[in-house]
């Protein structure tokens, strides 16, 4: 389907629908051209659970994802995804600034204001805590960005091992495994097997909302869904989980565009 002055969609590689998550999630892809040129992903996923159409960007705002109810028509999809033309644009616009790793750039660490520094290879980065933050990196000027995000998640893996730490007494399961993910789609997993991932962003944001998502992640392992019981857990290790849990649900699109 292709309209002049609108927006027009055509077919990915895969022609027919793969599945991406389970046997009740079928998903389909698109490309979405804008009138700029701009392009981005369109991931039509049918559910037996959904009772209406859904359009959303993903948390890196890169892509959109739609969910439909399971015999909604392709056609039908679409014709909703350009009705809906003036606000994907409007998002778009909203959407943050990307913010890369820069030396002597700046980005947050655990909520506060850091600088990045370039600091002599073969030396271990190091955080200077204080009101104003800095990050020396080890690194060459070339691989910066990769070397930041490194460092990065390796201060992530180190976080999360003291929150749960700080959880020990509380917890009534132990995660066999705990590792750090550069996942976009989610903050955090807990798989049947009791690994737990999580998002090596988490490290820019206040500590109480990386302690948040541990503390969801931890709820899992007892109940493996978002039931009352699950929420229940949470609070239970984590009285106050509300208030960073809207945190983190308000500040997902900015804390994405850092490191992009």
């Amino acid at each position: 389907m292709v309209q002049k002055n609108s927006v027009s969609f055509f077919n990915n590689i895969f022609s027919k629908p793969r599945n991406i998550a389970s046997p009740k999630i079928a998903a389909q892809s698109y490309y979405l051209l804008l009138d700029d040129g701009r392009e981005f992903r369109l991931t039509i996923k049918r559910m037996k659970v959904a009772r209406q159409i859904r359009l959303r960007f993903t948390r890196d705002g890169q892509a959109l994802s739609m969910t439909v109810p399971k015999n909604c028509s392709d056609k039908t999809a679409l014709d909703f995804a350009h009705s809906s033309k003036v606000w994907i644009e409007n998002q778009l616009h909203k959407k943050p600034v990307a913010v890369g790793f820069e030396i002597d750039g700046h980005i947050p660490i655990f909520g506060v204001p850091t600088i990045l520094k370039l600091a002599k290879p073969r030396t271990k980065a190091l955080l200077e805590r204080g009101e104003f933050q800095v990050l020396h990196v080890p690194s060459s000027e070339i691989n910066f960005t990769e070397k930041t995000k490194t460092a990065l998640k390796k201060l992530a893996l180190e976080t999360a091992n003291l929150h749960l730490n700080g959880f020990s007494g509380v917890m009534k399961l132990v995660p066999q495994r705990v590792k750090i993910t550069d996942t976009k789609s989610r903050w955090g997993s807990c798989s049947s097997s009791g690994t737990i991932s999580l998002c090596w962003r988490l490290v820019l944001a206040e500590p109480d909302i990386f302690k948040y998502v541990i503390a969801h992640e931890l709820a899992h392992l007892q109940e493996m869904n978002h039931s009352p019981a699950f929420w229940s857990e949470v609070e239970r290790l984590m009285p106050d989980y509300k208030m960073h849990r809207q945190t983190l649900k308000k500040n997902s699109a900015l804390l994405h565009a850092i490191g992009l």
